[in-house]
Order: structure tokens, then C-alpha cells, then sequence
């Protein structure tokens, strides 16, 4: 059969049942929580650094809370957290 040539809904899935390939199937659904994870982990890391900013612009105001983000980050930077 070419693949090109339309088939009708039974036999297009005894087609697609019978070529399938496992491995291209695991290997998409580890993208695919891989991808999950990273977006997890970045969006945790956004929200951690959104509080830590909103916590310094309620005790700070002004130019007084450019000075504090910055000190807060070279802080974190050399690891005093």
C-alpha cells in the first residue's frame, strides 16, 4: 500500500498499529516530561523570585529598594542566601 493513498478509519489504524515503533514513542513521552520538568523548575524559580522581590518592595521604597535588590542580589550571588 502507499502511504500516500488515502484509507479508510479501520484499516488507517491497523496500518498505524502495525508500523508503530516503541522507542520513538518512549523517546517522545521522555520530551515530553522532560520538557514538563523544566517548565516546572523555571516556573518555581520565577515565583521564589517574584516573593523575594515583593517582600523587599514592602520594607523598602524608593530608591532605597534598587540598593536593597541589589545588595539582596550580590548576596545571593557569592551565596550568603
Amino acid at each position: 500500500m502507499d502511504r500516500g493513498e488515502y484509507l479508510p478509519g479501520r484499516e488507517r489504524w491497523a496500518l498505524c498499529m502495525a508500523n508503530k515503533d516503541y522507542t520513538k514513542i518512549f523517546k517522545t513521552v521522555l520530551q515530553f516530561v522532560g520538557i514538563s520538568c523544566l517548565v516546572g523548575i523555571v516556573s518555581m524559580v520565577f515565583h521564589k523570585a517574584f516573593i523575594d522581590i515583593s517582600a523587599l518592595a514592602q520594607r523598602y521604597s524608593g530608591v532605597d529598594f534598587w540598593a536593597a535588590l541589589a545588595r539582596q542580589i550580590l548576596r545571593n550571588l557569592a551565596g550568603g542566601g
